[in-house]
This record gives C-alpha cells, structure tokens and sequence, in this order.
C-alpha cells in the first residue's frame, strides 16, 4: 500500500471515530463513493478498533469473555418489554451496555425513553455493582443540563437496566458546528456544561467521561450531560471498592479526553473532569484535539497524554486549517477570517484552556466552578486569574471593558491627582519662602502631566500589547521635560508608589528596583533623618524580608530605626511603620519576646495615631497575637484576633485582605487548641477570601493551604494534606527561588506527611531541602532549623537508618533540652 493510500485510509478513519457509531458505516459509504477497497480498509479499521477498544479497557479479563460479551442482535431485543416501557429502536452501544430507544407501554402516558440494558456476558459481581452505582449516582442529581433517571429494575434474566429521560439532540462538538456558532456563543454553552458538572460535584460525583458524545445539545439549544456509566462517588466508605476495580483493570476511559492520573490508574478527583473540560474547551475553539496518538496501544496513550505539552488553541487552530482536513469544521467566520478567530483565542484563553490542561492536578483550576469564572470574566472584559496579573493587563481589561468611559474616566482621576498633588505642595510651599510659591506650583503640574503620560503609554491599542508598569514608566520618563527629570522628590515619590504596588501583587524583583530608586532619589532631596528616606529604607528593608533575604533585610530596618530618634519634621506613622516590620522579622527569625516587645510598642503607636479602624492598627493587633501564638499564650492571642476581626467587619465594607489573614491566624489557633473542625472551617474561609481578593496564584495564598495542608496531616487525611501542600509549592516556585524560607516550611510539612504514610523515600530528599534551606537562612541553632533536624531524624528512624537518625534526633534533643532549662 502507497503512502498516499495509507494516509487517505487514516483520515477517513479518524473522522468516523468522532460519530456516533450507528453514524460511521454511512460517513465511510459517502467519503469513500465508488472506492470499494478503499471503503473495506476503513470499514475493517473500525471493526478491530471496536475489538481492540473493548480488550484495552479489560485489560486483565479473559479475552472470551470479552468476545462473548459483544451486544446481541437488535431483533432480540427489538419489540421486548422492560419494566413498563417496550423497546423500539437500538441507539448506540457502549463498553458496558447497549441503550435502545423505548416507548411507555402500560397506557399510563406516552412518553419516548433511553433504555440502557447491561451486556449480559458482563454481568460479573464487579460490573453489576457498577450499575448500581451509575443507578445510585443518577438518582441523586436533579438538574436541568443532566438527564434524568426515571426507572430502573432487571429484566426476567436478571439483566440490570436503567431508564433514562431520552435525549433528541447532536454531541456538542456537531452542534458547534452545524450551528456555526462564535466564539462567545461556544463559550456560552460550555458554561451550560459546566454548570452541570458542577452540580454532580457538589453532589460528589465526579463524571470521568466527559467528552463531546456524552454531551448532547437539544434543538432548543439545552446541553444535556448523559452517561454517568463510569462516574465515581467521593465517600470514604466506597475508596476501598473503587480500589478494587482498578485493581482488576477496569480503567474505563475514552484516551483523547482523559487525565493524566486516569491514564495511569491513579487518584480520580474533581480535577480529572476539570481536565476533561479543557480538552473539550479546546476541541470546541480550535476546531481539534490537543493530542493525537501514533497508535492506540497503553504505552503510547500514557506517553502522549502524560508527557507531550498541548500547542496553544490559537496556534492550533492556525495550523490545523492547512492539514489533510481532518479537523472539526469551524463556522465560516473563522474560515474566512482565521487571523480573526486566532486573535480572539490568542491570551486569555489560551491560558484559560492551557490551565485546565495541565498535568499536574495541584496546578490546574481548583474546581470547575473556577473554571467558569475564568470563562466569565474573559466574557465580560475582566482579568482572568489564568493568566500572569500586571497592571499592564489589568488596565488594558479596563479600556476594552469602558472604552467610551476611559477619556472621561481618565480627567476624573488627574482631576483628583491635580487637587493631591496640590496639597502635597502647598505643604512644601508653607516651609519655603514665599518667593518660591509660582514655582512650586509649577512642578505640581508638571507631577499632573507625568501621570497622563503615564496613562497614555499604558493604552494597549497604542502599544498593540500588554505593558508592565516599569515599562509605562520609562516611556513616560523619556518624554519629559529636563526640568521634570533634575527634580529628585517627585520621582521618588511615583517610584514608592510603583514598589507599593509591585509589593502587593506580589512582584518582589520589580518592587526591588522600585524602591531602590526611590532611596537614591530621596537621598538627593533630603537629609538622612527625613520622614522620607526612613521610609524609603523601611520598603526596601521589607521587600528583602519578603523576598526571604533576612540578613540585608535586617541590616536595613535597623538603619530606619536608628533614624527614628532624630526624625525631623516627625511622623508618627513612619514611626510606626518601621517598629511593625522589624517586628515582624524578629518574629519570623524566632526571637519571639523582642517581637512581642517591638508590636506592643507598634500597637500603642497606631492607637495614638490614627484610632482603632486603620490597616496599621489592624496589622500591628494581628502580628502582636501571632507571636503570642507563637508563645504559646493562645486565650490572649485569641482574644486579639477575634476582635480585630469585629472591628473590619463593623466598617460594613467589602472584605479585605487583612480580613483573610486574621481567619488564617485565628485557625491556627483552634489549630493549636485541637478543635480540628473550628480550624478547617477558618482556614477553608481564608484560603476562598485569598483567592478571591489577591487570585490564584499570589505568594500569600500558601499560606492558608500550607496551614490546611498540615492540619490535614495532625487530623491523619494525608491525600488532603499532600493536595494542598503541592498546591502550595506549585504557587510558590512561580514566586521565589527554591531556597526561600516559606518553601521550606512547605516542604517540611510535605516531608512530614509523606513520612507519616511510610513513603520515606519520597520523605527524605524534600526534608533535606527544608533542612539545607533552613540553616542557610536561619543558622545551626535557630529553632526552625532543629525543628527541620528532628523531622528528618524521625523519617531516618522510621526507614530504619538508625546511626544516621539518632545524629539528627541527639541534635534535636540537646537543643530542646537546652531550651527547656533556659526557661
């Protein structure tokens, strides 16, 4: 056979797969036309591709039963009685049963149903149970995208069936197409579907076979989520039969739309239907699938599904329109204007999709309900949480969200900026001689005209791309007048703000080079004991601290407090800005008593200052009663938690992140107390609060998903805790370098769960890392250092490495003791 023959015969193939099988004899019949041996090549590929499925999906099964399972005539069942209901007409068969098309028989109403029967040479014990469960899984889900269960029974064999609500409608893949739907009207309907997975998670049902087949859209347009055949049901009491079957090798599967973890037999959780949405997702914009296999065997379906990175959508799609044809066919919008259709997929959901389909369950969406938000907000011009944050991105959502609004918007807030930076320097002119008055005021505009650059340059149709804004910042600069370039203190104090930002997003590299502009430009404008300079050292001081770099980050802070006593003019909000944030460092370098010393004092500042509401009184309150906690003085720490969490909701505004933190805090405290149920439940509302207000993949949002993860552990639900300790590094390997001392503490915890489920193996290597990690930034004798030794001491112990352990434990134990008669 030619090459060219081969490749002909293949695509052919390939197409009638994606019908419904009562569908592909007349596909093959009409590609093919007066092709005789071509159409005999083709129809015997589907014939032993239909063998070849069954064998793959049991695998560990005798072959002759499988053979002897294959569905009976239509004639012996066509015409037959089940239940009330008398079969008519065969719809399409699967690997577990045959539905047929039937009618309500015993006069009561007339109504057509689907009745799937089990093939009676499966019938095993197994499989049997199965049915049950796909009768047991369908009665509990009520909702207008899933069809229903109406009946059930067993015939007079025995034969287990289920009558189903019946479907007339196309799989959603077809419907797309005939209907030649955009983009926006796809997405549209696949939040439908989503909505219908959602319902079967919170029901703990998980699909584990979503694919276009298996969902069918009515002519009304209503999808409709069927086949529950191979869903599984998340309660404990039922871990131990799924564990069985697969055992048994009853990996049920369609290869092109399963995870990675259902392809290697691994944990199913919700995630695996989140994965599975995204290959539908893709096929649905890109008109393809993200995988194709060079055979069907197992080794090849793990390889490619587990290991070969997707192309993009918008580069799919592109490079599928000059294939052999064998893509799904896209709506003529997008045929003749691809660059078009490429440009909407290009970004947003790319990443979306990308998202969805990574390998990795800890680093996709957390749930399909997050899945669709993502999908929503792309729909109404909002960031996504898919995609990397800049203020770049951001500010570009705005314009194409309020293009109309953007000019006038823009007026309003140099408005406000002209009337700031006015006050600013009419405080500036009460200091100087009046003589100086029109020139001050002149740099006050001068500051005005900086920002409207600033915002020109971010306008993403000038730039044709996402800006960060570093980049704004020096397009703007270099546009400015010499004069605006010679004066120090204003661009100071616009590179402060810029740090702050980056600060808060998380972008600590950025916020570096911020902030160390901001300290050499101060420092040409004024004096060392200026309220500015302190500052612009306490932000600097802090970006190290975050950045894990305690010993720059010390050196620093003490300047800044050095400065304090000499401060001129004085500002007690400086003041107490530096006393927190050394504080806070002492805390996380374990000198505990100093902290609580240090946040007192920081306490009583903001009191004095600025009342009991403020972010500043409500930071100092938080981290007094985390090195309480840390002191274990828990009644008082609880004490000041709970009633700073009562001060920020009596403002009656919106949730902020220090209301996330202090539900974190406050966790581990019933943590700490034992009341486990108290602690997952503050710890699940700060880790929602978390997402919601910083997204997805902040630095901070693992924090409450390391202190999740290791209550998880103490509580023994280690498949828990492993989740969101993975999750957590996911996270913080996009933040920080591998040495940073919040992936340490990660680690730990992770290196302590593994130990506790025997996996010592996997155990040692990430204690090790924590341990190296820990005296790099901490030294030999710090707490957390020995708190690393002992962890990996007793993972030593438990593989039964004895000499090596009881070096690690004596360590341990000689410091503890120590600590102990110090007290």
């Amino acid at each position: 056979m030619k090459r060219e023959q081969w490749q002909t015969i293949r695509r052919i193939f390939e197409q009638a797969l994606r019908l419904p099988e009562k569908e592909r004899r007349g596909f093959v019949e009409q590609r093919c036309g007066q092709d005789s041996a071509l159409r005999e090549a083709v129809i015997r590929m589907l014939a032993a591709h239909a063998v070849g499925q069954e064998f793959l999906a049991h695998p560990d099964e005798d072959f002759q039963a499988i053979l002897a399972g294959v569905p009976a005539r239509e004639a012996d069942w066509i015409g037959r009685r089940v239940g009330a209901y008398r079969i008519i007409a065969l719809l399409g068969q699967g690997g577990m049963g045959t539905v047929y098309l039937g009618q309500r028989d015993d006069q009561a109403f007339e109504a057509l149903v689907a009745i799937k029967v089990l093939q009676p040479a499966l019938a095993t014990a197994p499989l049997l149970e199965r049915f049950r469960l796909e009768r047991q899984t369908l009665a509990s889900l009520n909702h207008p995208n899933i069809a229903r269960l109406l009946d059930g029974g067993t015939t007079e064999e025995g034969i287990p069936y289920l009558v189903m609500e019946y479907v007339e409608g196309i799989p959603i893949d077809r419907y797309c197409a005939e209907k030649q739907l955009d983009i926006d009207a796809r997405l549209a309907l696949f939040l439908k579907v989503c909505e219908a997975v959602e319902h079967a998670h919170r029901h703990l049902v998980v699909h584990r076979d979503i694919k276009p087949g298996n969902i069918l859209v009515t002519g009304d347009g209503t999808p409709k989520l069927v086949d529950f055949g191979i869903s599984r049901i998340l309660t404990p009491e039922q871990e131990e039969e799924k564990t069985q079957l697969t055992r048994a090798g009853l990996h049920w599967l369609t290869p092109e739309f399963a995870s990675p973890e259902q392809v290697k037999g691994e944990h199913i959780s919700t995630l695996s239907d989140v994965y599975s949405l995204g290959v539908l997702l893709y096929l649905l914009l890109a008109g393809r699938l993200p995988y194709r296999f060079a055979s069907r065997t197992p080794a090849e379906i793990e390889r490619v599904v587990c290991q070969t990175i997707p192309t993009r959508p918008s580069t799919a799609f592109v490079a599928g329109a000059s294939e052999q044809g064998d893509e799904l066919p896209l709506p003529p919008v997008a045929q003749k204007n691809p660059r078009r259709w490429r440009r909407r997929l290009a970004g947003d959901l790319d990443n979306i999709v990308l998202m969805a389909l990574r390998k990795e369950p800890w680093r996709r969406y957390s749930s399909v309900e997050r899945l669709s938000n993502d999908i929503r907000r792309h729909l109404r011009g909002l960031p996504v949480t898919a995609r990397q944050d800049s203020l770049g991105y951001r500010f570009s959502r705005f314009v194409r969200r309020h293009r109309a609004g953007v000019l006038m918007g823009t007026l309003l807030v140099l408005a406000v900026l002209a009337g700031t930076a006015g006050i600013w320097w009419q405080a500036q002119i009460a200091r100087r001689e009046r003589d100086q008055a029109d020139r001050e005021a002149a740099k006050a505009q001068r500051v005005v005209e900086f920002l409207q650059n600033m915002l020109s340059a971010a306008d993403p149709y000038e730039s044709g791309k996402d800006v960060t804004v570093v980049e704004v910042l020096q397009q703007a600069s270099r546009e400015l007048p010499a004069e605006m370039k010679a004066d120090p203190a204003v661009k100071a104090e616009i590179y402060r703000t810029i740090g702050l930002t980056y600060l808060d997003l998380g972008y600590y590299d950025s916020a570096l080079v911020s902030f160390r502009h901001c300290l050499d430009l101060n420092r040409q404008a004024y004096p060392e004991t200026r309220p500015e300079v302190i500052r612009a050292l306490n932000n600097l001081a802090m970006t190290y601290h975050y950045m894990g770099r305690f010993a720059q980050a010390d050196t620093l802070y003490r300047q800044a407090l050095a400065a304090l006593p000499r401060m001129a003019p004085r500002s007690p909000d400086v003041e107490g800005e530096v006393v927190n944030a050394f504080a806070t460092l002492l805390a996380d370098m374990g000198n505990y008593p100093a902290a609580e010393q240090m946040f007192r004092r920081a306490v009583a500042l903001s009191k004095k200052i600025e009342g009991e509401h403020t972010q500043q009184a409500v930071a100092a309150r938080n981290n007094l009663a985390i090195v309480l906690r840390r002191q274990n003085k828990l009644k008082e720490a609880a004490a000041i938690y709970q009633q700073v969490l009562r001060l920020l909701r009596d403002q009656g505004s919106k949730p902020t992140p220090d209301e996330a933190v202090i539900l974190n805090n406050l966790a581990r405290i019933k943590a700490a107390q034992r009341e486990f149920l108290a602690a997952e439940s503050l710890y699940q509302q700060s880790l929602a609060l978390h997402r919601r207000l910083l997204g997805e993949h902040h630095p901070q949002v693992a924090n409450p998903l390391r202190n999740l993860g290791s209550l998880y552990r103490q509580w023994h639900r280690y498949g828990q805790a492993e989740r969101c300790l993975r999750e957590a590094m996911a996270i913080l390997r996009e933040a920080h370098d591998e040495q940073h001392p919040n992936m340490a503490a990660v680690e730990l915890e992770l290196g302590k769960t593994l130990t506790a489920q025997g996996r010592m193996k996997e155990a040692e290597p990430v204690l090790r890392r924590a341990l190296a990690t820990r005296r790099t930034v901490f030294g030999e004798t710090h707490a957390l250092t020995m708190a690393a030794r002992q962890a990996l001491g007793h993972c030593l112990l438990k593989e039964g490495r004895f000499r090596e352990a009881e070096r690690f434990l004596l360590a341990a134990a000689a410091f503890y003791r120590q600590q102990s008669g110090s007290r």
